[in-house]
């Protein structure tokens, strides 16, 4: 819906208040992915992908971490994506509606193509995004299970292109059979005062004979495929809302390991560690709680992050406490190494590099023993995605070897 700064219809107003069910909007929204880029990059919640490889943008000349956004500078032939750590759960009955801004700061040649929109990031991928490319027509996509599933041509409105400061917006329920109504958002100074922001829908996608998606869990996405050289993409915050008050079903889960041994050294050691099913990333998980019960030491337990090839974690399993049908967790004690803060891998650090998902602390006094752990007001977020692995990290407070229980907890959203 284009706002010029006149009057709308009563029915045009009441339209954009409604979800595609056509229900009024009355119950609020709730959102579950607000990243601003005005923040630094952060692996808890970005993922930059360069020619298919997860890399820190520390290593990279061809992304630069401007203060308002991140600058992508591929080099011809170059395929650079950045993307939501987190896929955001759809929940069924209400429309979802994620956002990202974007601006190419060049002009695309012969061969060059943008991709703006959401993705499971899954081999075969699941994806619905607004494709501008250089020398071909604009595109809007839906792709299901690695094919391309459906797709029309869109033009931007005539005053404006993909140089502009453009939000891109996506809005979409799923049965298997709803639609995905692809909206812009800019500015025009031209017009009145009250309407110079302007809404446009570029165009609405549906299958009436086929299941759209094959997961509607998606997290969002910026790509820029390079063809040509000189190519620039300013990529900023993402947003994802769920127009209406409501929660996602939660599953707690807990897990008990016994006999744990930590060496003595004094610094951080690991005792454990556990990932999310790698086929199964589209439940969102977060760690809840986590207690250490050490034989003989006053210590911490320190739950960490890390990138799956920064360990050596191995034979991961379901919890014996869990169902493989009930639960996503898998946990192994084969590990004994992790990266200290400047990136080195070691088996026992002062200062461990990841983040922290969860701690507890344990002081022996003359009355018993003390606990302390962390408490976070609010929405807690604790995650762990399917490419990484959560490492619990023993500490005890003389250099002193000792056998632990480790007990944690994990919420899951399925």
């Amino acid at each position: 819906m284009h706002y010029d700064g006149g009057s709308e219809s009563t029915n045009d107003v009441l339209k954009s208040q409604q979800d595609n069910f056509g229900v009024q909007v009355a119950n609020g929204t709730r959102n579950i992915i607000d990243i601003s880029s005005g923040y630094t990059f952060s692996p808890e919640r970005l993922r930059y992908v360069e020619n298919g490889t997860r890399t820190d943008p520390d290593d990279s000349a061809k992304i630069t971490d401007r203060e308002p956004d991140f600058l992508l500078e591929p080099a011809q032939g170059d395929t650079l994506r950045m993307r939501t750590a987190e896929r955001p759960r759809y929940i069924v009955g209400f429309d979802g509606v994620p956002s990202l801004k974007a601006q190419v700061e060049s002009t695309l040649g012969a061969g060059d193509t943008v991709k703006i929109g959401t993705s499971d990031s899954q081999t075969p991928e699941n994806a619905a995004y607004f494709e501008i490319n250089g020398d071909s027509p604009n595109r809007l996509v839906v792709v299901k299970g690695g094919t391309e599933q459906i797709s029309e041509t869109f033009n931007f409105p005539g005053n404006i292109d993909e140089t502009n400061p453009i939000r891109y917006e996506i809005k979409y329920n799923w049965y298997g059979v709803g639609p995905f109504e692809f909206n812009i958002t800019y500015t025009d100074n031209s017009q009145n005062v009250g309407g110079k922001t302007i809404n446009d829908t570029l165009g609405e996608l549906v299958s009436d004979t086929d299941i759209t998606l094959n997961d509607p869990n998606m997290g969002l996405f910026h790509e820029i495929d390079a063809s040509t050289t000189g190519q620039q993409l300013s990529v900023g915050s993402y947003g994802y809302l769920v127009r209406g008050d409501v929660s996602a079903t939660q599953r707690t889960k807990v897990s008990r390991l016994t006999g744990l041994s930590y060496g003595g050294s004094g610094d951080y050691e690991p005792i454990a560690a556990m990932r999310i099913d790698p086929d199964r990333g589209n439940v969102f998980t977060q760690i809840n709680t986590v207690e250490v019960v050490p034989d003989a030491t006053e210590g911490e337990v320190l739950a960490m992050v890390v990138r799956q090839g920064d360990t050596d974690a191995s034979n991961f399993s379901t919890p014996i406490q869990h169902s493989p049908n009930n639960s996503v967790v898998e946990e192994t004690t084969d590990v004994t190494t992790f990266p200290d803060q400047g990136g080195t891998v070691v088996t026992s650090a002062a200062n461990p590099n990841g983040y922290q998902v969860g701690f507890f602390a344990t002081t022996l006094t003359g009355q018993g023993a003390t606990q302390a752990r962390t408490s976070t007001p609010g929405r807690q977020i604790r995650p762990i995605y399917e490419d990484d692995v959560c490492i619990f990290l023993y500490k005890a407070d003389s250099a002193t070897s000792d056998t632990l229980n480790l007990t944690y907890s994990t919420i899951q959203l399925w």
